[in-house]
Protein backbone atom coordinates (compact mmCIF):
# COMPACT_ATOMS: atom_id res chain seq x y z
CA UNK A 1 0.00 0.00 0.00
CA UNK A 2 1.31 3.84 -0.91
CA UNK A 3 1.77 6.06 1.86
CA UNK A 4 0.97 9.55 1.08
CA UNK A 5 4.34 10.70 0.08
CA UNK A 6 4.79 7.91 -2.56
CA UNK A 7 1.50 8.97 -4.16
CA UNK A 8 2.66 12.11 -4.06
CA UNK A 9 5.47 11.45 -5.78
CA UNK A 10 3.76 9.54 -8.26
CA UNK A 11 1.23 12.07 -9.11
CA UNK A 12 3.76 14.50 -10.17
CA UNK A 13 7.48 13.04 -10.95
CA UNK A 14 8.68 13.23 -14.27
CA UNK A 15 10.95 10.45 -15.46
CA UNK A 16 13.16 12.61 -17.81
CA UNK A 17 15.84 15.09 -16.92
CA UNK A 18 16.53 19.02 -17.27
CA UNK A 19 20.19 20.29 -17.39
CA UNK A 20 21.80 21.91 -14.93
CA UNK A 21 22.09 25.38 -17.04
CA UNK A 22 18.27 25.32 -17.11
CA UNK A 23 17.64 25.05 -13.69
CA UNK A 24 20.25 27.58 -12.99
CA UNK A 25 18.96 30.28 -15.35
CA UNK A 26 15.38 29.86 -13.51
CA UNK A 27 16.72 29.94 -10.16
CA UNK A 28 18.89 33.58 -10.52
CA UNK A 29 15.15 35.07 -12.06
CA UNK A 30 13.17 33.42 -8.95
CA UNK A 31 15.58 35.06 -6.33
CA UNK A 32 14.64 37.95 -7.50
CA UNK A 33 11.10 37.78 -7.28
CA UNK A 34 11.60 36.10 -3.71
CA UNK A 35 13.56 38.94 -2.56
CA UNK A 36 11.48 41.45 -3.56
CA UNK A 37 9.09 43.12 -0.95
CA UNK A 38 6.45 41.44 1.12
CA UNK A 39 7.73 38.09 -0.61
CA UNK A 40 9.98 38.59 1.81
CA UNK A 41 8.37 37.00 4.22
CA UNK A 42 7.18 34.43 2.22
CA UNK A 43 8.70 30.85 1.09
CA UNK A 44 9.30 30.48 -2.30
CA UNK A 45 11.20 27.17 -3.65
CA UNK A 46 11.66 25.63 -7.25
CA UNK A 47 11.19 21.99 -7.60
CA UNK A 48 13.32 19.49 -9.51
CA UNK A 49 10.43 17.15 -10.89
CA UNK A 50 12.87 14.29 -12.30
CA UNK A 51 15.04 14.46 -9.30
CA UNK A 52 12.09 15.22 -6.77
CA UNK A 53 14.78 17.68 -5.03
CA UNK A 54 14.31 21.20 -4.76
CA UNK A 55 16.52 23.34 -6.63
CA UNK A 56 15.88 26.50 -4.99
CA UNK A 57 14.46 27.44 -1.39
CA UNK A 58 14.80 30.45 0.25
CA UNK A 59 15.63 30.71 4.01
CA UNK A 60 12.31 31.91 4.71
CA UNK A 61 11.39 28.00 4.92
CA UNK A 62 13.28 27.73 8.54
CA UNK A 63 10.78 30.34 10.19
CA UNK A 64 7.81 28.44 9.14
CA UNK A 65 9.51 24.45 9.52
CA UNK A 66 12.05 24.61 11.65
CA UNK A 67 13.70 23.13 9.06
CA UNK A 68 16.65 25.18 6.73
CA UNK A 69 17.18 25.26 3.88
CA UNK A 70 19.96 22.88 3.45
CA UNK A 71 17.53 20.30 5.14
CA UNK A 72 15.08 20.91 1.99
CA UNK A 73 17.99 20.36 -0.40
CA UNK A 74 19.25 17.50 1.55
CA UNK A 75 15.71 15.46 1.51
CA UNK A 76 13.71 16.91 -1.03
CA UNK A 77 10.19 16.11 -0.93
CA UNK A 78 10.25 13.64 2.11
CA UNK A 79 10.46 16.44 4.15
CA UNK A 80 6.99 17.01 3.28
CA UNK A 81 5.40 14.33 5.90
CA UNK A 82 7.65 16.31 8.39
CA UNK A 83 6.37 20.25 8.03
CA UNK A 84 2.50 19.78 6.89
CA UNK A 85 0.06 18.75 9.87
CA UNK A 86 -0.43 14.43 9.16
CA UNK A 87 -3.79 14.58 8.56
CA UNK A 88 -3.74 17.95 6.29
CA UNK A 89 -0.74 15.84 4.39
CA UNK A 90 -2.59 12.55 3.84
CA UNK A 91 -6.23 14.09 2.34
CA UNK A 92 -4.02 16.47 0.14
CA UNK A 93 -1.88 13.88 -1.23
CA UNK A 94 -4.11 10.92 -1.91
CA UNK A 95 -7.49 12.60 -2.62
CA UNK A 96 -7.42 16.22 -3.58
CA UNK A 97 -4.36 17.24 -5.29
CA UNK A 98 -4.41 13.88 -7.78
CA UNK A 99 -8.40 15.97 -8.56
CA UNK A 100 -6.53 18.64 -9.21
CA UNK A 101 -4.24 17.22 -11.11
CA UNK A 102 -6.53 15.32 -13.34
CA UNK A 103 -8.83 18.38 -14.04
CA UNK A 104 -5.88 19.62 -15.72
CA UNK A 105 -5.26 16.48 -17.59
CA UNK A 106 -8.52 16.93 -18.83
CA UNK A 107 -8.15 20.64 -20.33
CA UNK A 108 -8.17 20.45 -24.38
CA UNK A 109 -5.67 23.26 -25.40
CA UNK A 110 -4.19 24.48 -23.08
CA UNK A 111 -1.23 25.85 -21.78
CA UNK A 112 -0.45 24.26 -18.51
CA UNK A 113 1.96 26.57 -17.50
CA UNK A 114 -0.81 29.08 -17.12
CA UNK A 115 -2.56 26.66 -14.49
CA UNK A 116 -2.20 28.31 -11.17
CA UNK A 117 -2.81 25.16 -7.91
CA UNK A 118 -3.93 27.11 -5.04
CA UNK A 119 -3.62 24.69 -1.27
CA UNK A 120 -4.87 25.78 2.20
CA UNK A 121 -3.56 23.64 4.77
CA UNK A 122 -1.63 23.67 8.61
CA UNK A 123 2.50 23.39 8.22
CA UNK A 124 3.93 22.31 11.09
CA UNK A 125 7.06 23.38 12.62
CA UNK A 126 7.84 19.83 14.89
CA UNK A 127 10.89 22.24 16.65
CA UNK A 128 8.43 24.40 18.36
CA UNK A 129 5.28 21.96 17.77
CA UNK A 130 3.24 25.58 16.35
CA UNK A 131 1.09 24.96 13.12
CA UNK A 132 0.52 27.58 10.92
CA UNK A 133 -2.67 27.84 8.32
CA UNK A 134 -0.84 28.40 4.91
CA UNK A 135 -2.54 28.96 1.57
CA UNK A 136 0.78 28.01 -1.38
CA UNK A 137 0.43 28.49 -4.79
CA UNK A 138 2.44 27.17 -7.13
CA UNK A 139 2.74 26.60 -11.26
CA UNK A 140 4.33 23.93 -13.70
CA UNK A 141 6.80 26.48 -14.63
CA UNK A 142 8.82 24.17 -17.39
CA UNK A 143 7.75 21.32 -19.43
CA UNK A 144 9.90 18.80 -21.72
CA UNK A 145 9.83 18.36 -25.44
CA UNK A 146 6.47 16.25 -24.69
CA UNK A 147 4.86 19.16 -22.56
CA UNK A 148 5.51 16.97 -19.38
CA UNK A 149 6.79 19.08 -16.40
CA UNK A 150 10.25 19.03 -15.60
CA UNK A 151 10.02 21.99 -13.04
CA UNK A 152 7.83 23.33 -10.25
CA UNK A 153 7.68 27.11 -8.69
CA UNK A 154 5.61 28.02 -5.98
CA UNK A 155 5.16 30.59 -2.66
CA UNK A 156 3.47 30.00 0.43
CA UNK A 157 2.76 32.21 3.11
CA UNK A 158 0.60 32.63 5.97
CA UNK A 159 -3.22 32.27 5.35
CA UNK A 160 -5.50 34.40 7.47
CA UNK A 161 -8.09 31.94 7.16
CA UNK A 162 -7.46 29.12 9.89
CA UNK A 163 -10.01 25.92 9.70
CA UNK A 164 -9.83 22.59 10.31
CA UNK A 165 -9.36 20.90 7.38
CA UNK A 166 -7.57 21.29 3.35
CA UNK A 167 -8.77 23.32 0.47
CA UNK A 168 -7.84 22.99 -3.39
CA UNK A 169 -8.42 25.54 -6.36
CA UNK A 170 -7.17 25.55 -10.02
CA UNK A 171 -7.13 28.12 -12.01
CA UNK A 172 -6.38 29.24 -15.49
CA UNK A 173 -4.84 32.41 -16.40
CA UNK A 174 -6.45 33.51 -19.29
CA UNK A 175 -6.56 36.97 -21.84
CA UNK A 176 -9.66 37.87 -19.91
CA UNK A 177 -8.67 36.87 -16.54
CA UNK A 178 -8.64 33.56 -14.70
CA UNK A 179 -11.19 30.70 -15.28
CA UNK A 180 -11.44 28.40 -11.91
CA UNK A 181 -11.67 25.15 -13.03
CA UNK A 182 -12.00 23.59 -9.80
CA UNK A 183 -12.76 24.44 -6.04
CA UNK A 184 -13.12 21.55 -3.14
CA UNK A 185 -12.53 22.07 0.76
CA UNK A 186 -12.43 18.92 2.96
CA UNK A 187 -13.02 19.62 6.35
CA UNK A 188 -11.99 17.41 9.07
CA UNK A 189 -15.15 18.12 11.15
CA UNK A 190 -17.49 16.92 8.88
CA UNK A 191 -15.22 13.52 7.77
CA UNK A 192 -15.48 12.63 11.53
CA UNK A 193 -19.28 12.52 11.61
CA UNK A 194 -21.59 9.31 10.41
CA UNK A 195 -24.00 9.92 7.29
CA UNK A 196 -27.10 9.94 9.00
CA UNK A 197 -25.51 12.80 11.97
CA UNK A 198 -24.08 14.67 8.55
CA UNK A 199 -27.83 15.35 7.57
CA UNK A 200 -28.96 16.08 11.12
CA UNK A 201 -26.01 18.57 10.90
CA UNK A 202 -27.26 19.91 7.47
CA UNK A 203 -30.72 20.18 8.46
CA UNK A 204 -29.85 21.97 11.85
CA UNK A 205 -27.76 24.80 10.11
CA UNK A 206 -30.79 25.43 7.56
CA UNK A 207 -32.67 26.47 10.90
CA UNK A 208 -35.22 23.05 11.56
CA UNK A 209 -35.55 22.66 15.10
CA UNK A 210 -35.11 19.10 16.29
CA UNK A 211 -38.83 18.59 16.36
CA UNK A 212 -38.22 19.64 12.30
CA UNK A 213 -35.51 17.51 11.89
CA UNK A 214 -37.62 14.57 12.46
CA UNK A 215 -40.13 15.61 10.43
CA UNK A 216 -37.80 16.02 7.48
CA UNK A 217 -36.39 13.12 7.88
CA UNK A 218 -39.06 10.58 8.83
CA UNK A 219 -37.09 9.76 12.43
CA UNK A 220 -38.18 9.81 16.00
CA UNK A 221 -37.39 13.29 17.56
CA UNK A 222 -35.98 11.08 20.22
CA UNK A 223 -33.32 9.50 17.76
CA UNK A 224 -32.97 13.12 16.70
CA UNK A 225 -31.97 13.60 19.72
CA UNK A 226 -29.49 10.81 20.01
CA UNK A 227 -28.05 11.90 17.18
CA UNK A 228 -27.56 15.51 18.12
CA UNK A 229 -25.91 14.68 21.43
CA UNK A 230 -23.05 11.89 19.66
CA UNK A 231 -22.24 14.97 17.21
CA UNK A 232 -21.69 17.56 20.39
CA UNK A 233 -19.27 15.24 22.01
CA UNK A 234 -17.59 14.16 19.07
CA UNK A 235 -17.55 18.11 18.20
CA UNK A 236 -16.75 19.12 21.53
CA UNK A 237 -19.46 21.47 21.74
CA UNK A 238 -22.83 22.04 24.09
CA UNK A 239 -25.43 24.33 21.41
CA UNK A 240 -26.33 25.32 18.21
CA UNK A 241 -24.59 28.24 18.08
CA UNK A 242 -21.27 26.29 18.99
CA UNK A 243 -21.98 23.80 15.58
CA UNK A 244 -22.80 27.34 13.58
CA UNK A 245 -19.21 28.94 14.42
CA UNK A 246 -17.64 25.47 13.71
CA UNK A 247 -19.39 25.43 10.17
CA UNK A 248 -18.90 28.67 9.34
CA UNK A 249 -15.19 28.25 10.15
CA UNK A 250 -14.99 25.68 7.86
CA UNK A 251 -16.13 26.48 4.95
Amino acid sequence: MSTPLQTHIEEIKNPNTISKEEIEGYIEKFKILANTGINRNSIFYILNLTSMKYAYINDVCKSFTGQSAQDFYKKGVSILPEIIDPIDFEVLSTSLFPKMNAVVAEQKDIDITQVVFEMHYNMFNPTTEVKTPIVEYSSYSKLDEKGVPVLSTGMCFESVLNFNGVRGIVRLNTANGQQTLFDETISHVVEILTKKEKEITEHLMKGYSRKEVADQMNISYLTVNTHVKRIYKKLNIHKISDLVEIFKTNN
